[in-house]
């Protein structure tokens, strides 16, 4: 269980962050472990790797849904989820071991470390996913000098970086029929509209089956779509999310 009160304070305390500017990208983190995510990413500017995409705080629950999600606090970061995704196997990455090592020796624990699911996007400093926050002033002097450095490596251009490229665009999504669909309430009997959004996950490149029953896989992979697309994460489809299970790019 994530629960980095007593070092961050309450989550989801938007007051507790600062705006950090890592990647050429700004973004929330909290003020007190801003200073660790700063020496990771000039350790990690050495490392020929593209970050195309970077996030942090998000005010919800962990995948699971068991308990809160570091990136409740901002005291987390995932980087270039298309490319690192969250499996239940084998560990996916396109992270060289030295961007990774960047992290981990300014203490963030890094997901793809974990013993049962691999989470290769994520880095925290939760201490129960490997994280050793070190509470600190925040150093606007060291923000400063991570943008220095950041414009030296790209020749002096502040470079946004942008996501990947669509595989292909969203398309219409049928009418939603007003009733959110779950696992409490959907899982014995076959339900069309359980079979579509289904068939639609699988379309998109996610690995589930198309049973027309909402069992505890699709709940997993309603969670972790809900998650790659900033939804509020509940594994549940209701309106917002059904729309995004079609319309949303393809990434």
């Amino acid at each position: 269980m994530a629960d980095l009160s007593s070092v961050f304070g309450p989550h989801c305390k938007t007051g507790n962050f600062v705006p950090v500017v890592v990647f050429g990208k700004t973004l929330s983190f909290d003020r007190r472990g801003a200073n660790q995510l700063l020496r990771a990413a000039m350790r990690a500017y050495a490392v020929p790797y593209e970050v195309r995409r970077i996030e942090s705080y998000n005010c919800r629950m962990t995948t699971s849904g068991k308990s809160w999600s570091s990136h409740a606090w901002a005291a987390a970061v995932d980087i270039n989820p298309e490319q690192n995704p969250f499996t239940s196997g084998k560990v996916v990455t396109d992270m060289p071991k030295a961007f990774i090592k960047a992290f981990t020796d300014e203490g963030f624990g890094w997901g793809g470390n974990w013993s049962s699911a691999k989470d290769a996007m994520h880095f925290s400093l939760s201490p129960n996913e490997g994280g050793k926050p070190k509470p600190e002033t925040f150093d606007r002097k060291l923000q400063k000098a991570a943008i220095a450095l950041w414009l030296e490596r790209n020749n002096g251009v502040n470079i946004e970086p942008v996501g990947p490229k669509p595989k292909k665009p969203g398309k219409p999504a049928p009418p939603f029929g007003g009733i959110d669909l779950d696992r409490e309430h959907n899982a014995r009997k076959v339900d069309p509209a359980v079979l579509a959004f289904q068939q639609r996950l699988i379309e998109r490149g996610w690995k589930l089956k198309a049973s027309g029953k909402f069992d505890l896989k699709t709940e997993q992979v309603v969670r972790s779509f809900q998650r790659e697309k900033r939804l509020f994460v509940d594994g549940k489809v209701g309106k917002n999310t059904w729309r995004e299970i079609w319309e949303s790019d393809v990434t």
